[in-house]
């Protein structure tokens, strides 16, 4: 998988939703993406700082985590819901 285009906001100018916990990221709320790219299937990715570091402490004692669902995770969390 690849992945570019990462980014960190500091303040959303418009409504989200988190691809880690599924809750919304509302206006005016920091948030990070990142793009990704493997094959044909592409697609973006959106979280909660929160989110990215636990999305980010999951890939490091996972070396094969590569995916999940929105909600899957709760917020900031590396607990399955």
């Amino acid at each position: 998988m690849t992945t570019f285009h990462q980014r960190s906001v500091k303040r959303s100018h418009r409504a989200r939703q988190c691809t880690w916990c599924g809750e919304p990221i509302e206006i005016g709320q920091p948030y990070q993406s990142y793009q990704w790219a493997e094959g044909r299937d592409a697609g973006t990715v959106v979280l909660h700082p929160e989110c990215g570091d636990a999305m980010d402490a999951v890939s490091k004692t996972d070396p094969h985590f590569v995916g999940w669902c929105p909600g899957d995770y709760l917020r900031g969390s590396t607990k399955v819901r």
